[in-house]
């Protein structure tokens, strides 16, 4: 079957070999990871092992502004596994969200009994924390703020047992979780002074960028969420398909597959509608490797949703985009006119 979609999708097929056999500037490492000093490596390291989808393109940022966003991804990464840890009881994961923005700036501090795949960045956070107190106080800023801004909402919901009820709370819950990244990553890019300090100011549309790509992912893992009691997608959209008894689990049965595919097609409406900001946002973006690194993302969440639309694999498995696909948009993600044209292909794709 995959030897069979490489002849099914030809230009596919020939991105994946460029990108294999030749690279492309997009995702071209600015960094020499034999040159550097053993902690900047590990974390490097932990950025490639832990951000399989992100670390190509935070490495081909320019190296200084690089460097501040792999350390900002592995501490929000270290929150979020904090966070997701379901073996660290509730009384001890409360105080611990609320104070880990002061473990930056506590030499040695680090967690070793998390039980989730990405443990290495708590296990190593000592490491982590000394390379953050390294860059420049401006990085410093934004990185222990936003961390300290994440760990707050995270609180609120988990508080009130992470109950996601109306659009509303989603795009709140949305907020805590990606949209602070959004505008975290656009206040360290007007920091670099790569980028105009319009970037930072403008957050409604930083926000977009990341409830754009949180949303895509929790349409998209609809059916492991359920399996491992995460209930991510918000109740109100049960209310519109007329059957008061409805649970978000329900939706998982073959019986109620028109009502679930009506929901799962109303989400895919409602994550659509940050399409307008993300534009306007990357309109903005002067910087190549910036640009690069923000639309990105963004084309593969476009991608995902138009796989995800009135998709029934949604409730019983994961779906996904295609590896040559994925490969098409990084070698094609070069200026505003090649992301109108891959939003509007994805848009019109039957």
């Amino acid at each position: 079957m995959d030897v069979l979609q490489y002849f099914c999708h030809p230009l596919e097929t020939l991105a994946l070999l460029k990108l294999r056999w030749w690279g492309c500037e997009a995702v071209h490492a600015k960094c020499d990871m034999k040159k550097m000093e053993e902690d900047r490596q590990l974390c490097y390291s932990m950025l490639k092992q832990t951000s399989r989808s992100f670390s190509a393109v935070i490495m081909a940022l320019e190296s200084d502004l690089g460097y501040a966003v792999c350390i900002f991804y592995l501490v929000l990464r270290a929150l979020d596994t904090i966070e997701d840890d379901m073996s660290i009881p509730l009384d001890v994961k409360l105080p611990l969200l609320r104070s880990f923005h002061k473990n930056l700036h506590i030499p040695g501090w680090n967690y070793l009994d998390s039980r989730e795949k990405d443990a290495v960045v708590l296990n190593n956070f000592h490491v982590i924390s000394a390379q953050f107190r390294r860059l420049a106080k401006g990085y410093q800023d934004v990185i222990s703020d936003t961390c300290h801004r994440m760990a707050e909402g995270m609180v609120v919901f988990l508080e009130k047992n992470s109950v996601v009820d109306t659009y509303q709370e989603w795009d709140q819950y949305c907020h805590y979780v990606a949209g602070l990244v959004g505008i975290g990553l656009s206040r360290l890019f007007s920091a670099s002074q790569l980028e105009h300090p319009a970037v930072a100011e403008r957050e409604h549309l930083s926000n977009s960028m990341g409830l754009f790509l949180q949303k895509t992912n929790i349409i998209r893992d609809f059916h492991e969420d359920i399996r491992d009691q995460r209930r991510l997608w918000p109740a109100e959209v049960l209310r519109h398909t007329g059957n008061p008894h409805l649970t978000l689990d329900d939706l998982l049965l073959q019986d109620n597959r028109p009502a679930a595919l009506s929901c799962l097609d109303e989400l895919v409406g409602n994550g659509l509608t940050h399409v307008p900001d993300v534009m306007e946002y990357l309109h903005a973006i002067r910087t190549p490797s910036v640009f690069a690194f923000c639309a990105i993302p963004q084309v593969m969440a476009m991608a995902t949703l138009e796989r995800c639309f009135n998709n029934p694999t949604i409730f019983t498995g994961k779906v996904k985009i295609r590896r040559g696909e994925s490969a098409f948009i990084i070698n094609n993600c070069t200026d505003m006119a090649a992301v109108h044209e891959l939003f509007r292909f994805y848009t019109n794709k039957p």
